[in-house]
Formats: structure tokens, C-alpha cells, sequence
């Protein structure tokens, strides 16, 4: 078993070593790292290069489905290790309803984009 403190940095390497073609696993291993990075408090994660994967997968909507478990139970790490407050890439990443601060119950967030739609209400909706 790995010592809780090397989770991250190991799930991240296994991201990195996925293949191409492997897209679903890559974006699986690659969320799951970035919110096992926000667990930690020192974190060696390129942000910006993390950020970057974030807006691609929630880009795919078929992908961001795929993943929309780890977008609701992680959305507030994952938004607070890659952006910091009152950024425009924490506004850009939350949209627009999170901005005003429409949350609703059990901490799943308004359809609206781009995280929002991901952790919508059973990602019913408009792809776009």
C-alpha cells in the first residue's frame, strides 16, 4: 500500500503514462489526482496545466458525464486547488449561476457551465 502522502503524485504519474486512446481513463485518473492534490496541502500540481485537462474533459460532454460523480463530490476541490477567488478562471470554471451564488440542496450545483453543467441533476440538458 502507498503512504496516504504519495496518492496524488502516483495517481497523477499513472495519468500520464495512460496511452492516447485510452480518453476515459485518462480523464478519470486525471480529475481523481487533481482532487486528491486539493486533499493535500503542499501539492507539486501544474496547475495551469491541470486546469487546462479540467476545461477539456467538461468540454466532452459525453466525457464530463462519464466523470460526473467526481465533478459533484469534488467540484469545491477541484475549484479551489486550480483557481483562486475572484479570478477569472474561477469564474470562467464555475459559469454563471455558481457566480451568483445559486447553489441548490446537497451541494450539486445549477445547470449552467462549464462545471455547473457537469454536476447538474442527473446531467439532463443541453450539450451546449
Amino acid at each position: 500500500m502507498l503512504p496516504k502522502k504519495d496518492l496524488a503524485s502516483t495517481v497523477q504519474q499513472l495519468a500520464q503514462k495512460c496511452p492516447p486512446e485510452q480518453q476515459e481513463a485518462l480523464a478519470r485518473l486525471t480529475l481523481l489526482s487533481i482532487a486528491m492534490a486539493a486533499q493535500e496541502k503542499a501539492t507539486t500540481l501544474d496547475k495551469a496545466e491541470a486546469l487546462g485537462q479540467v476545461h477539456k474533459i467538461l468540454a466532452d460532454a459525453p466525457l464530463a458525464r462519464q466523470n460526473g460523480d467526481i465533478f459533484i463530490n469534488y467540484s469545491n476541490d477541484i475549484v479551489a486547488v486550480l483557481t483562486t477567488a475572484g479570478t477569472a478562471e474561477r469564474t470562467t470554471l464555475l459559469g454563471p449561476e455558481q457566480r451568483a451564488g445559486q447553489i441548490i440542496g446537497r451541494g450539486r450545483f445549477i445547470q449552467s457551465r462549464p462545471i455547473g453543467r457537469c454536476a447538474s441533476q442527473g446531467f439532463v440538458g443541453s450539450d451546449g
